[in-house]
């Protein structure tokens, strides 16, 4: 079963870059698309990791049958470090707050 993943892409582009990943204004936009090149927006005020490179290269993938699977995708390093990093925040927000908190619950 193939999903579209591309769309969870284009947020996550969108998110990073603050602009579509395909200018569709552009009439070369089907070529731009079909020469699967990732190029991040150079207003970041940081280096994308070769991680990010790989997961949108592989979520932008224009043959569908390549494409990264939900599978694959949920253990992308990319994927699995930014969830490490949440709950790591989560843990840690949440023994701060019992910590200070003066309710036995």
């Amino acid at each position: 079963m193939h999903l579209p993943f591309q769309a969870f892409g284009v947020v996550m582009w969108c998110v990073i870059n603050q602009k579509y990943p395909f200018d569709t204004s552009k009439p070369d936009v089907i070529e731009k698309q079909l020469a699967h090149v990732i190029k991040f927006s150079k207003k970041l005020s940081w280096e994308p990791s070769e991680q990010l490179y790989d997961f949108f290269y592989r979520i932008f993938e224009p043959n569908v049958e390549k494409r990264i699977k939900i599978s694959e995708l949920m253990i992308h390093p990319w994927v699995a470090d930014a969830v490490r990093l949440v709950e790591e925040k989560v843990v840690k927000g949440t023994s701060t707050e019992n910590s200070s908190s003066t309710s036995p619950c």
